[in-house]
């Protein structure tokens, strides 16, 4: 994507302004009077010096991601306005931003178009001055002058941000009624205050000369009052820890753009971006880290976009970037990938050669929304897309909308929902197939949203693992496990309940103890809870997850490898885990009565835990074929909806009472499936 080039009127208004200022500049040394340049030479040397050296000082502000300043040499420029001829105060004015132009080294129609801007603007005040004090010029310090010592500098400071902001939004093609609120909104107290002070500098001037430099403490205080004026401005636009454009500034840069694109008829592409993995970042290699890590992201993609398009951190590892100007998706989306390719190069941290990569999402105005907030939401949802497909960049589809929104709902109030603990656990019974007993039960979590009706972890347990909301969602699972645990102690119901673990609690080298302080809480022996593991979760850091492991086998936990047969494991490495059992995964179950490979994998898994000493678990048991299959097989423990679905626990509590007066679970599930007796006699 190149850089938007500037309209024909941008040039025409460069050219209007410069010519028109040159031409009063050129007229007024023409017409002016000599005599006036010798009126109280050493006064006016002296204001002309401090409107020189104060140009070459300016306040400096980001505004709209451009350079903005505001200089002290109004106040100076209004004085000399208030004292000579007009001609004087643009001359000074003009010599001075000659001398600030080339020392900056700013193109030489740029200088031409300020000095003109200058001129005009002066000439603007000194008309209104003119027209209000018209005993002609001299120090007019009563009331009225003073009135109109405010008026003069007033227009000035209006005419001036006229001329400039329109040259801002015909080149970047946005509001002028824009820009020029937000010039006013900064820049108006200031330039008063300014205006205000040109009075006070010539009572001094004809008191005495050797009060001059008294004339640096209201300048200085006025400079540093404007300073802390756009500090705060810069403050409440920008991210303190990058200098990029935060959210908010976002947002307006955003709408800007929408509305240049409905009037010029092109298209606005937004894109929502961030790292993958950046919080095991952050918590292997510290904070720190982090922050430098997200500093040198935004130097790096910086350049790149120059011309074309707005970065902005908009808060954690999340950034987003503005296009103002794209032909198409298309365009949008190539433009995405060749700044997601700037990514590629390794980050130096701490000595440390450090690989990055970005998921990306992008929604274009006005295909997926005309609003600021529905263009972030669906470049989100796109994003959200990228990462789970490892495609590192995608578009928003629209006909996944009510998906999105439902998604879009769930990821907004996951967080609030486990604050408020409404979250709640169900409890899967797996049952010894050799008696037909409930032996153990999986805690399984589910979600009662007030408007959406049940949702199950497959909806939202992915969001978690995205969000970094997995760890506290992990402990909370666990602190109701042990609770509802702990109830049945008491009630003396002993059995154990299976908590699933995520990959990043289980590298944590700190969760063995914090699992030691809820048992001990709750008085409950280690062996009734069960924690199971995922393959992949173990191999993501094999080493860390044997410590955690060995020590929460220590403490006489029981540890169960879920989804077994899916992951990446080797025999070896699996013979020296702690665990007790393996859990054959449903995609292996759920056919091994008709499927031969399936069959030959789950007998050899079978084998296999036997030789190790390890029970077997099967999950998925749907059908009477399977279970019997399984039997065969050896398989020693099965759970699936064939012998019962999640229930919560007040319907748990009544299975595991029945349980303990004699009744066998699958007399139980053959009632509820209709399977006659004699098949009930073959399971049992």
């Amino acid at each position: 994507m190149q850089p938007a080039a500037r309209p024909r009127l941008f040039y025409v208004h460069i050219a209007a302004v410069t010519v028109a200022g040159l031409g009063l500049l050129g007229w007024l040394l023409v017409h002016g009077s000599v005599a006036t340049w010798r009126s109280h030479p050493v006064a006016l040397a002296s204001l002309a010096a401090l409107l020189i050296v104060s140009e070459q000082r300016p306040l400096v502000a980001i505004l709209r991601g451009e350079r903005s300043s505001i200089t002290l040499s109004a106040i100076f420029a209004c004085a000399l306005l208030l004292r000579w001829q007009v001609v004087v105060a643009v001359s000074v004015q003009a010599a001075a931003s000659v001398i600030e132009d080339r020392l900056s080294r700013r193109s030489w129609w740029k200088g031409c178009f300020n000095v003109g801007q200058y001129t005009l603007a002066l000439g603007a005040a000194g008309a209104v001055y003119h027209s209000l004090m018209p005993s002609g010029p001299g120090p007019h310090l009563d009331g009225r002058g003073i009135l109109g010592a405010l008026a003069a500098g007033m227009a000035f400071f209006l005419v001036n941000s006229l001329l400039t902001a329109t040259a801002v939004a015909l080149a970047e093609g946005v509001r002028l009624s824009d820009l020029l609120a937000s010039d006013l909104a900064v820049h108006a107290s200031l330039n008063a205050m300014m205006a205000g002070l040109a009075p006070v500098v010539l009572a001094v001037v004809d008191e005495s000369l050797w009060l001059v430099p008294l004339l640096l403490l209201p300048a200085v205080a006025v400079y540093h009052g404007g300073r802390m004026s756009l500090e705060k401005e810069h403050r409440s636009r920008h991210d303190a820890l990058t200098e990029l454009p935060n959210r908010l500034s976002f947002g307006e840069d955003v709408s800007t753009a929408i509305r240049g694109a409905a009037r010029h008829g092109h298209n606005v592409a937004v894109m929502m971006m961030d790292i993958d993995g950046f919080k095991e970042l952050n918590d292997t290699l510290g904070h720190s880290s982090g922050d430098a890590l997200l500093r040198q992201i935004g130097s790096r993609l910086g350049p790149p976009l120059a011309g074309i398009g707005t970065l902005a951190r908009l808060g954690g590892d999340e950034f987003g970037i503005l296009f103002p100007r794209v032909v198409d998706r298309d365009e949008a989306l190539s433009a995405a990938r060749l700044l997601l390719e700037h990514l590629e190069e390794p980050f130096e941290l701490d000595g440390l050669a450090l690989d990055v990569r970005a998921s990306a999402g992008i929604s274009v105005f006005p295909d997926h929304g005309e609003a600021v907030d529905q263009l972030v939401q669906h470049a989100d949802v796109a994003m959200y897309l990228a990462k789970r497909r490892r495609s590192g960049c995608e578009v928003y589809d629209p006909d996944r909308n009510e998906h999105s929104r439902r998604r879009l709902t769930l990821l907004n109030e996951l967080r609030p929902a486990i604050s408020a603990r409404s979250l709640v656990l169900y409890y899967q019974p797996k049952v010894d197939m050799r008696t037909g007993r409930i032996c153990a039960l999986e805690a399984l979590l589910r979600w009662p949203h007030p408007v959406l009706g049940m949702i199950p972890p497959g909806e939202f347990i992915g969001m978690a693992e995205y969000t970094g909301l997995i760890r506290p969602l992990t402990e909370y699972v666990l602190d109701e496990a042990c609770e509802q645990l702990a109830r049945w102690h008491r009630d003396g119901i002993a059995i154990p309940v299976a908590v699933n673990i995520s990959a990043r609690v289980m590298h944590d080298s700190s969760f063995p103890e914090r699992v030691r302080r809820r048992l001990q809480r709750h008085e409950l022996p280690a062996e009734l809870l069960v924690l199971e593991l995922t393959e992949s979760a173990i191999m993501a850091d094999p080493e860390a997850s044997l410590q955690v492991m060995q020590e929460l086998a220590d403490m006489g936990i029981r540890l169960s490898i879920d989804d077994f047969g899916t992951g990446y494991s080797s025999l070896g490495y699996l013979s020296r885990l702690p665990v007790a059992e393996v859990k054959i995964d449903r995609s292996f179950v759920t056919h091994v009565d008709t499927q031969d490979n399936n069959r030959v994998i789950v007998e050899s898994t079978i084998e296999l835990a036997r030789n190790l000493g390890l029970e077997v678990a099967a999950e998925g048991v749907e059908t009477i074929p399977v279970w019997q299959t399984l039997a065969r097989l050896g398989c020693t423990t099965a759970q699936g909806y064939l012998i019962a679905r999640p229930e919560p626990e007040e319907l748990v509590t009544g299975m595991l009472k029945r349980g303990a007066a004699g009744i066998p679970l699958v007399e139980e599930f053959a009632v509820s499936f209709g399977v006659n007796r004699s098949a009930v006699q073959t399971i049992g």
